[in-house]
């Protein structure tokens, strides 16, 4: 049996009736955020599969008008009672923007996450201890000693070489490096 034909639907799109589930208004949301946001590919896998995981489980199969606070905050209670508490206030987010999208096409006509603000916050980021500059010259003699991943011992001379954010370091694509040779490194590394 097809989506189509469990749907009632012929046209191999879902059926009027579960158009206006959870699930489905999500991916709709989803599609246009991708677009109009600009996200990159894997901001938009990551926004889908946290509610792929963390939601449509429990709730997308519901239609959207009839989930309340109570629901969502059973959703992100499950979420948080496995220390994921970033990824509970994340998903509260997703789901807020979801219902706003949900009313603007009215499928619903309220948002349940509206009652939950305030819960789930993210909790605080701890910044780690900046190095001084009188230090930097013993990690740098203890980077070949160092004897985990190659990549992190790579990465700590190429901080010290670029002198750019550790985010940015991660972040960058080769097409950002000019790889070409210019006597500026030490060939022996």
């Amino acid at each position: 049996m097809t989506l189509a034909t469990r749907n009632g639907s012929t046209s191999g799109r879902p059926s009027h009736r579960t158009s206006r589930h959870l699930k489905n208004v999500a991916r709709a949301w989803h599609a246009k955020q991708k677009k109009k946001a600009n996200w990159t590919p894997s901001y938009a896998e990551k926004i889908l599969v946290s509610l792929v995981h963390d939601v449509f489980p429990f709730i997308g199969r519901r239609p959207i008008s009839g989930i309340t606070a109570k629901d969502m905050l059973e959703v992100l209670s499950k979420i948080e009672a496995r220390g994921a508490h970033e990824t509970a206030s994340r998903v509260k987010q997703r789901c807020n923007s979801v219902f706003n999208y949900a009313i603007t096409k009215l499928h619903t006509t309220g948002n349940p996450t509206i009652p939950l603000q305030g819960s789930f916050q993210a909790p605080k980021s701890q910044h780690h201890a900046r190095l001084k500059l009188t230090e930097l010259p013993e990690l740098l003699r203890k980077v070949p000693t160092y004897d985990g991943h190659k990549q992190t011992a790579l990465a700590i001379k190429m901080l010290a070489y670029a002198f750019v954010r550790t985010i940015e370091l991660r972040g960058a694509l080769w097409s950002e490096f000019d790889l070409k040779p210019c006597g500026a490194f030490p060939a022996n590394g």
